[in-house]
């Protein structure tokens, strides 16, 4: 702060950023503004279907009809809304969906224990945590980690 004050600009890569770090700048562009700051950065694959990946044509602009890609505006307003509701008749939100999420946080807790304090990927087990709540929510069902179903669905 000191050096560069409470609003400055880095850059990541070529992605120019707006670094904020005062709570008056926090307060200025989140509460005061918070249209003008509410977006999301261009994820530019999804907005140039035509660019090649790895050789290939990308498949990544079917993308841009979900809501999570759109621009901050009216149409991701009604996006939300629409999936907001929707994942509410599943229960999320709700009580109902907590104690699942608590029963699978305690599963990766022990699958991590189990671990013994060695180096290991926790992106497998994330994985396996967030498939099975929603599992949990949309089937009534949840998995164990090696069941070879589940490794099965999940691949």
């Amino acid at each position: 702060t000191k050096q560069y004050g409470d609003v400055f600009t880095v850059y990541y890569g070529s992605m120019r950023m707006v670094l904020l770090n005062s709570y008056a700048a926090v307060h200025e562009a989140l509460v005061k503004n918070a249209e003008i700051f509410s977006s999301r950065p261009t994820i530019q694959t999804i907005l140039n279907p035509d660019k090649n990946i790895l050789g290939k044509k990308s498949d990544v602009h079917t993308l841009r009809a979900s809501f999570l890609h759109h621009p901050y505006g009216p149409t991701w307003k009604k996006h939300r809304k629409f999936a907001m509701t929707s994942l509410r008749d599943f229960g999320l939100g709700k009580k109902s969906s907590e104690g699942r999420i608590l029963e699978e946080a305690r599963t990766l807790g022990d699958e991590i224990c189990k671990k013994d304090g060695g180096a290991f990927c926790i992106s497998q087990m994330m994985q396996n945590a967030v498939s099975n709540i929603i599992c949990s929510i949309v089937f009534d069902c949840r998995y164990e980690y090696d069941d070879s179903t589940f490794k099965d669905l999940l691949n």
